[in-house]
């Protein structure tokens, strides 16, 4: 998938009113302002060019109606998660090779967002500079869901056989084409749009209000996440009965929702035409992170270390969680005729699995909170590997689940170390670069999420065919944790500057992307690294309020 890869990492707000955001670099004595051109790689720019124009202080509706485009994408994204794998097994294609039409994600991501980033910064359109990607990539999304959630049927159109109960198992081929098309479109559509919504934000708002909208950023993709999951797992075809499958009815929704979010985003944000003279020249963002990754420094190899066996397992999860729950709980068969029992209890399965990851969502919210105060009486060291060792022990649990609780807790139990996994990768690089390398360094960490994607996507699914099962690949992404684990331990946790602050938006395309951390770093004689974490608000929905609150009482 792509990366999650979607993260942004935004300064966090300073003192100097004038020159907010930016940050001195004490090699050539240049200030820099941040140009989040992509959420894969941050440019910087002079200060002095467009970042010094004046812009007005918007009302907390239309931060609203700009961020509330990310609550409809992230609900289509989390209920392809849910259905996607579900959806080509009753197309009749077989579970070891689900897994390559995942390759989209991962591929997607690390090309579409920079490439989009760039040109997006140097589009003229009177339409303005983000919003013709946005309309395009929204459009493209639609088609994505239709041919998804039609597959079988546009198969069958042309020529596919009909599956019969009691009949012989047989593969729909065209809708197999239909529906991997369908997902790839889905994938290279959400990376087009996700990056000019991030920018918009930085376009249109004032520095002081960059943090609030970041915060509702991630409120909206949290709580898509959650109703996301949760169309996964309604039998939707109770209110829509003219439709012929559950697929056609949860896409139906999403699209409703996705159409509806975004027109009332681009229909009440306006942007400013880019005039021809105004374009900047800008470094190929591929070359910037093949550099990165050669002059990387040995701080940066451990982080990224770390992310790379950790994410064998996670992959696992989202290609093949809600099958697991399908087959082998609820022993179901997806590839069984229609209306018959084994394909009656697969559905079953996967949309159990759908709720259970709804819970997830739910959870990893809730430990988000917490990862501030466990880093505070621990360390950062000690949280990481802890979370990285439960996550290992959640995936050996399968070799023992039976039924359908024990399915649902396993799942759910994921959300503490996903909350870490979206969390403190990001905050590691932004504690171990400078300030003008954070953006390159975010992108190059991004590569080494989708590696182990792509190499999952090759390898795994022979494991999956040789033992006609998933615990062995839930057993593989175990091993890989337990190494992440260990290499946690090998972190460097720099000491930091008094009154450093450091924003991480943790997360961006998977089973939940979780909240913005907000933890202000000074050095304390309590902590041994001289790193010390103090909350202002780690929950952003409560952050966005207060901040509010805090400028209305001001204004008032």
């Amino acid at each position: 998938m792509d990366s999650v890869s979607r993260s942004t990492f935004l300064p966090a707000p300073r003192e100097d009113k004038h020159l907010p955001m930016s940050s001195h670099n004490e090699s050539n004595g240049v200030k820099y302002a941040y140009d989040e051109t992509s959420p894969l790689v941050n440019h910087t720019v002079p200060v002095g060019e467009e970042e010094e124009e004046f812009k007005p202080e918007l009302p907390v509706w239309k931060l609203l109606t700009l961020t509330v485009s990310f609550f409809g994408i992230q609900i289509g994204w989390a209920l392809q998660i849910a259905v996607a794998s579900a959806l080509l097994i009753e197309l009749g294609l077989s579970e070891d090779l689900v897994n390559w039409a995942w390759l989209a994600g991962p591929i997607s991501g690390m090309l579409v967002q920079p490439t989009i980033g760039v040109l997006s910064d140097n589009t003229t359109s009177r339409f303005g500079r983000r919003r013709p990607y946005i309309a395009g990539g929204v459009i493209f999304i639609v088609i994505g869901e239709i041919l998804m959630s039609n597959a079988q049927n546009f198969g069958i159109m042309l020529g596919d056989p009909i599956k019969v109960e009691n009949g012989p198992k047989v593969t729909q081929w065209n809708g197999v084409i239909f529906a991997i098309i369908g997902i790839w479109i889905l994938d290279l559509s959400n990376n087009l749009v996700q990056g000019p919504l991030r920018t918009l934000l930085v376009d249109i708002a004032p520095t002081s209000q960059q943090g609030l909208g970041s915060s509702l950023f991630s409120g909206m993709i949290g709580l898509g996440n959650l109703v996301g999951f949760s169309i996964g797992a309604g039998s939707w075809q109770v209110w829509f009965p003219w439709l012929q499958s559950p697929y056609q009815a949860s896409f139906t929704i999403a699209m409703i929702l996705l159409v509806s979010t975004v027109s009332i985003t681009t229909f009440t944000i306006k942007e400013k035409k880019l005039e021809k003279h105004q374009r900047k020249s800008t470094e190929n963002p591929f070359v910037q992170i093949f550099r990165g990754v050669v002059h990387m420094p040995n701080a940066m190899w451990r982080i990224c270390a770390v992310q790379f066996f950790s994410w064998f397992g996670w992959f696992c999860i989202l290609v093949y969680a809600t099958v697991w729950v399908g087959t082998e709980i609820f022993r179901g068969d997806g590839d069984a005729a229609l209306h018959s029992v084994p394909l009656s209890k697969f559905r079953a399965g996967t949309q159990w699995g759908s709720l259970a990851m709804a819970a997830e969502a739910l959870f990893s919210f809730t430990c988000a909170l917490f990862i501030p105060f466990a880093i505070r009486i621990t360390s950062i060291k000690f949280v990481y590997s802890f979370s990285q060792l439960w996550f290992a022990v959640s995936l050996l649990t399968t070799f023992f689940i039976t039924e359908k609780w024990g399915a649902f807790f396993f799942i759910v139990s994921l959300g503490l170390p996903w909350a870490v996994t979206m969390a403190l990768p990001f905050t590691l690089v932004a504690l171990n670069t400078k300030p003008a390398d954070t953006g390159l360094y975010m992108g190059t960490l991004n590569i080494f999420v989708v590696i182990p994607q792509l190499l999952v996507a090759f390898t795994f699914g022979f494991l999956v065919k040789e033992f006609d099962s998933f615990k062995p690949a839930f057993l593989f992404g175990a091993a890989a944790s337990v190494i992440s684990s260990a290499l946690c331990w090998l972190l460097v946790i720099p000491k930091t500057e008094p009154g450093k602050n450091i924003v991480v938006m943790a997360g961006a395309k998977c089973i939940l992307n979780l909240s913005i951390a907000w933890c202000k770093v000074r050095p304390s004689e309590q902590e041994k690294t001289g790193v010390f974490y103090i909350v202002q608000d780690a929950y952003p929905p409560f952050k966005a309020w207060s901040t509010w609150r805090r400028h209305s009482r001001v204004e008032g």
